[in-house]
């Protein structure tokens, strides 16, 4: 390829769109304030459901007949339980203040739904971010929310330090995030949907939280999972995370969460790896990315192993390696595994100094796997206007007694 032919491809513009882009998630999430309808559980060791409440509170939950109604913050103190049952509708009331109102988990809520009957939440005003949502407090143990639909929140549910069982939920037309974690939260979020989220992320896991995440589907948000800095190790896993306009999955900080067997397609980008973090990612099938399929930047250096990278990308490529990232992606003693396949423009970009090893992958062109690499030879005379050389990428080797050499 040409000298002016590199400089000008859709390789180089999306390199530049990718670091002019901004790819890291700012996440407002605020206690409401008080109001003169604030209702706080007597924290007996008692069991509350929604028509209890409708009696004891004050007003700040009321029944209509077909619904309930929540007209302040709701406090379930330590000890107590707030019971919802499935096929029960709450909405909450819009807060004059503009703050909007939230429902405070200090003890345990145990939200019991069905396929047929799902435990619901929303706000009077259909409109995302009119009220703050559940928030499972660190003094909240054996919280469960089983079918259970939320929508209109800031953040849908907020865990602080908690680690309740969400499970075949749906969470849906949040401000900033579906389900947001903080402070050492372990959550188990399983078979629950994910979407509508424009502004935010689907799940956010933030200050040493780590969760599992099984078998979930995010869909239509800005980015579909953030392991935000400096997320501990999460288990991602049989996910499907498509359709978020920015990144379907970023892992940054000193993650090391396990990234396997996911579905992770149709986003902008597919997975970001960043920072320090040094995520597995095995087994995932990342294809028909607008931007790219994986990309890795500052100081990460993921293990990638057995992944299906195809069909990704309008601008730069299949996997994309940035900054002073050194990701894996097989060496003798453990080949990568990964397949590539009808990626545009490149299966493997190397936009680092760094010579970075890819052995053992099966490549969109066999023969001429050369051609659909991007490294020294490509970036001749700092092609790409970096400033700097890229460095080699080598994708095959040879066993040479006790030792082995790359060559390429």
């Amino acid at each position: 390829m040409e000298l002016e032919q590199v400089s000008n491809s859709p390789l180089i513009r999306g390199k530049r769109f990718f670091y002019g882009a901004t790819l890291f998630l700012i996440l407002t999430i605020c206690a409401a304030t008080a109001s003169a309808r604030d209702y706080v559980t007597p924290g007996r060791g008692e069991i509350f459901d929604l028509y209890a409440l409708a009696a004891l509170s004050g007003g700040t939950v009321q029944y209509y007949g077909a619904y309930f109604q929540l007209n302040g913050n709701l406090t379930i103190s330590p000890g107590d339980t707030l019971y919802f049952a499935g096929g029960q509708l709450l909405f909450v009331a819009d807060d004059p203040t503009s703050i909007g109102y939230a429902i405070k988990i200090a003890g345990r809520l145990l939200a019991y739904g069905y396929p047929h009957a799902y435990c619901m939440l929303t706000s009077l005003t259909d409109r995302a971010g009119m009220w703050y949502g559940i928030q499972i407090l660190p003094t909240s143990t054996g919280s469960e929310m089983i079918y259970c639909a939320l929508s209109n929140a800031v953040a849908g549910i907020t865990c602080y330090g908690a680690s309740p069982i969400i499970d075949h939920c749906v969470i849906s037309q949040c401000k900033y995030a579906g389900i947001y974690c903080y402070g050492a939260a372990e959550p188990f979020i399983s078979d629950t949907r994910i979407l509508a989220i424009h502004s935010g992320a689907g799940i956010v896991l933030s200050r040493f939280s780590r969760a599992t995440l099984s078998n979930n589907t995010i869909t239509d948000n800005q980015a579909g999972v953030v392991l935000a800095d400096p997320a501990a190790a999460t288990s991602v896993a049989h996910n499907r995370i498509a359709y978020n306009t920015e990144i379907g999955l970023y892992a940054a900080g000193y993650d090391t969460s396990s990234i396997r067997n996911n579905q992770i397609e149709w986003n902008n980008a597919g997975i970001v790896i960043a920072s320090h973090s040094t995520a597995t990612l095995d087994g995932n099938t990342v294809s028909s990315n607008t931007l790219l399929g994986i990309a890795t930047a500052a100081n990460a250096s993921p293990v990638v192993r057995k992944n299906i990278i195809a069909n990704n990308s309008t601008a730069i490529g299949g996997f994309v390696a940035f900054d002073d990232s050194r990701p894996d992606l097989g060496f003798v003693e453990s080949p990568g595994g990964n397949t590539f396949r009808d990626n545009l423009e490149y299966d493997f970009v190397n936009f680092t100094t760094n010579n970075l090893l890819a052995f053992g992958n099966s490549w969109t062109i066999p023969q001429n796997i050369d051609s659909v690499i991007y490294d020294d030879e490509e970036d001749i005379g700092d092609a790409d206007g970096s400033g700097f050389i890229s460095g080699i990428v080598h994708y095959e080797a040879t066993a040479a007694e006790s030792c082995w050499q790359l060559y390429y």
